[in-house]
């Protein structure tokens, strides 16, 4: 169950212009208790229902790491879209893959130069599409190479 949020976190919340957004990168961190989750919490439940109880939260957001190391799949994306509210905004780690100059071996010791070093079709095929696509009921912040930002 989520922790009754306190007043100065819905006035933050209030207060907050509609292009900041302030969260962790993870749903999972047993300090919350009683300020993100209302009861005890394991580590299981944490992962099972901890994202859910995050998005109780008046100012939370979330920033997913995940991709970072891997590809995640459209299916991935649209379960953690399903347990929280609409208002509720996402960041999204862009992969190593493509973000990293050099290439990782075992225990991410350098292996050489990337091929994939900041390839736009690698990027799109395997992490832009199907983030949009499994966050497609999110709203989306889209950015010019100008940064001016809008809502989509």
């Amino acid at each position: 169950m989520p922790a009754l949020a306190a007043p100065d976190h819905h006035a933050l919340a209030q207060r907050l212009p509609d292009t900041v957004h302030i969260g962790p990168s993870t749903w999972s961190f047993p300090g919350w208790r009683n300020i993100v989750y209302g009861d005890e919490y394991s580590s299981a439940k944490l992962s099972r229902d901890g994202l859910n109880a995050l998005g109780a939260h008046p100012v939370a957001a979330l920033r997913i790491d995940r991709p970072f190391y891997g590809p995640l799949s459209v299916a991935d994306y649209a379960r953690y879209a399903n347990q929280v509210p609409a208002h509720f905004r996402f960041i999204v780690k862009a992969p190593a893959s493509v973000t990293d100059a050099t290439g990782r071996g075992d225990k991410g010791a350098p292996a050489g130069d990337n091929p994939a070093f900041l390839n736009a079709h690698i990027a799109i095929d395997e992490f832009v599409q199907p983030c949009i696509a499994g966050l497609a009921k999110k709203p989306v912040r889209s950015c010019s190479r100008f940064h001016r930002c809008r809502m989509r």
